[in-house]
């Protein structure tokens, strides 16, 4: 009997720690680390530009005011991202590096996507399109 109870003792205290654990984890990530402003606001940023794209998806926003808050915002992501590169040169030469022939890069994360995507793989924004010198 006492077994039992020690058996059930024992798996509640791991159930709540399997709980409880990722809400630790969230916190800790969560709370910005002297000198991560820039990566905060740009996390920020991006995190708005993707919930403006849900709404305007979703039928929440026109394509109007989409059009004016997606601007406004990726102008902050890119402020954001181009002082964190300025603040950590490995990013820094990466940012500074221009796209290959064909390539593009995302207005909201500085990532090279080749022409074929549609939204970015690593923000999720829509990926802008390949410069035509056709002028078609």
């Amino acid at each position: 009997m006492i077994a039992v109870a020690v058996f059930g003792v024992i798996m509640a205290m791991l159930l709540a720690a399997v709980v409880v654990a990722p809400m630790v984890e969230e916190r800790k990530r969560s709370e910005p680390q002297p000198g991560d402003e820039e990566a905060v606001r740009l996390e920020r940023a991006l995190d708005t530009l993707r919930r403006l794209q849900f709404d305007y998806e979703t039928g929440k926003l026109d394509e109007e005011d989409y059009a004016a808050l997606r601007r406004e915002h990726a102008d902050a992501a890119i402020a954001a991202r181009d002082e964190l590169a300025s603040k950590d040169p490995q990013n820094a030469a990466v940012a500074g590096e221009p796209a290959a022939a064909g390539q593009v890069r995302c207005a909201g994360c500085g990532s090279t996507l080749p022409p074929s995507v549609q939204f970015c793989t690593n923000c999720g924004i829509p990926a802008p399109q390949p410069f035509d010198s056709s002028g078609e």
